[in-house]
């Protein structure tokens, strides 16, 4: 068999290979763990936020207009069963939404084991490549599990596969490479930034096979005619996302990033350890296996790409980098066969754990907001947050049962604004009045929030993406908005430099010790 991309000359007439979606007890026991582990953690604040987007959806508010997001519809709209379950059978949507994933991720790890086939030629080695793709997908991820980077990457991993198969003799059918492309499409779609986690690998394939053939085949055709449908369907059902959010996001918030020493250089050590080491201890120096884990780092590298190119240092941002890196162990020919040394296991094992290190987030240091909210504000609270960080009202919101008075989940747009009109020099006239206009337009949106929902608890931060800001000044500088504070809102307790005002009307009365 030559090097020539095997997905792009096999022939239509094999017989379909039967991939089985039935779980072993192992299995069983590794999804049981991840629903034990991940019914208390998948709560975390961008998944909280886009679940009560859904929410909203749901109660009629339409997209772009009386919710808004920043992401592509896409990353709302995947989480809309979810929400909707959780509404017709009363149970909270993030629970909904843990056997969905863990199905996807099932069906993924098994489709990711067919494409693999070759690797595991025995029945042992087929069950440790099953094992191994499903820990990977649904226990690794840790507290990133559920969110848009892990479904992204459940559902591109068998393309990635088939591309490492290309090689191998394996011809997957004409079915499971479409499959395998429209799960490539769907990542993209949800995180454009994917093209890269995709495309790197192909073109590695593409150079290998010293032919364009394989970019041409079965699976980038579904993968591109996915992406285009997409397009289309944003424009025609999505304008206001299309043409009005996304320049809104380009002006001001895609460039507020970290500085690239911080992003890069600390992160760059710390990943390169289990990115190279990982590979060195699983598949040696040889040509052969370091050929083998190309396609894996390549796409492990177009995640690292994406990574930076974002520039926000996210924990979820690293998952792509993390996965991918991992997987090139994880399908080392001499850890499928169990013949690799203790010691070389071992030292796999240490090379993981950085890549372990990047996924584990620090705590929620809002989390204890909800014991003065409780004291103070009344059953099912409607909160309303003044700050950039959605972390401040999500989970809590769902932790304690309430309603968001709000379109957004918090001024991060308008915060961005500020922020590049206090510290960027040498804006244009033009982008300056823009992003004057950004922030105008978060403070409009604010007064009629206090206006028409009334909330009953207002949780005002002092801090501005790090840098000490008083936004309750920023606030009060629009007279209807002091007024309104003034009037109906008491300051009663702050913490972790929030400070937690009270509605008159609806405030329980308060007891010595709080504040």
């Amino acid at each position: 068999m030559t090097s020539r991309d095997a997905t792009a000359i096999l022939p239509d007439t094999q017989p379909a290979p039967r991939v089985s979606f039935r779980p072993g007890w192992v299995e069983w026991a590794l999804l049981a763990l991840a629903t034990i582990v991940q019914s208390r953690q998948i709560l975390n604040p961008d998944l909280g936020w886009l679940l009560t987007v859904c929410e909203k959806m749901l109660g009629g508010a339409k997209l772009g207009r009386d919710v808004l997001e920043l992401n592509p519809p896409l990353n709302v709209l995947v989480y809309m069963p979810a929400a909707w379950l959780g509404s017709v059978l009363n149970f909270p949507a993030h629970l909904m939404l843990i056997p969905m994933v863990l199905a996807l991720a099932f069906a993924a790890s098994r489709l990711t084991a067919e494409f693999l086939r070759p690797l595991a030629a025995s029945a042992d080695e087929q069950q440790r490549l099953r094992l191994f793709m499903l820990f990977m997908l649904i226990i690794f991820p840790g507290e990133t599990f559920g969110q848009r980077e892990h479904l992204a990457i459940i559902t591109c991993l068998p393309f990635v596969a088939l591309t490492a198969a290309a090689t191998l003799g394996h011809a997957p059918t004409r079915n499971l490479r479409i499959i395998a492309g429209i799960g490539a499409g769907f990542a993209m779609c949800m995180r454009p930034h994917y093209a890269l986690v995709v495309g790197l690998p192909m073109l590695w394939n593409a150079a290998r096979a010293r032919s364009i053939r394989p970019l041409f085949g079965l699976e980038m055709l579904a993968a591109s005619a996915t992406v285009f449908a997409y397009a289309a369907t944003l424009v025609l059902v999505f304008p206001e996302y299309t043409f009005e959010t996304t320049r809104i996001v380009t002006l001001a918030y895609l460039p507020i990033r970290m500085s690239w020493g911080s992003i890069f250089w600390f992160r760059m050590a710390e990943y390169s350890l289990g990115f190279v080491f990982i590979t060195l201890a699983t598949r040696g120096w040889s040509k052969a296996g370091i050929a083998g884990a190309m396609p894996w780092l390549l796409a492990s590298i177009g995640g690292l790409i994406g990574y930076l190119l974002q520039g926000k240092g996210f924990t979820y941002s690293h998952l792509p980098l993390c996965i991918f890196a991992l997987a090139s162990g994880l399908t080392a020919p001499a850890l499928l066969a169990g013949t690799l040394s203790p010691l070389r296991q071992a030292l796999g094992i240490v090379a993981a754990f950085p890549l372990f290190v990047l996924l584990v987030p620090l705590p929620n240091e809002y989390d204890d907001l909800d014991v003065p909210i409780r004291e103070f504000a009344p059953p099912h609270p409607k909160l309303l947050q003044i700050s950039h960080y959605v972390g401040i009202g999500e989970p809590l919101v769902r932790r304690l049962d309430g309603t968001w008075a709000s379109a957004a989940g918090s001024q991060i747009i308008g915060g961005g604004a500020m922020l590049l009109l206090r510290e960027r020099n040498g804006l244009t006239a033009e982008k300056r009045a823009e992003l004057e206009a950004i922030a105008l337009a978060e403070r409009d949106r604010l007064r009629e929030d206090l206006v028409n929902n009334k909330p009953d608890v207002l949780m005002i931060d002092h801090l501005l993406f790090g840098r000490p800001f008083e936004w309750l000044d920023w606030a009060r500088s629009d007279p209807v908005i002091a007024r309104e504070i003034e009037l109906h809102y008491v300051e009663q307790a702050k913490r972790h430099k929030v400070s937690l005002w009270f509605r008159k009307e609806t405030m329980r009365q308060p007891t010595a010790g709080t504040k």
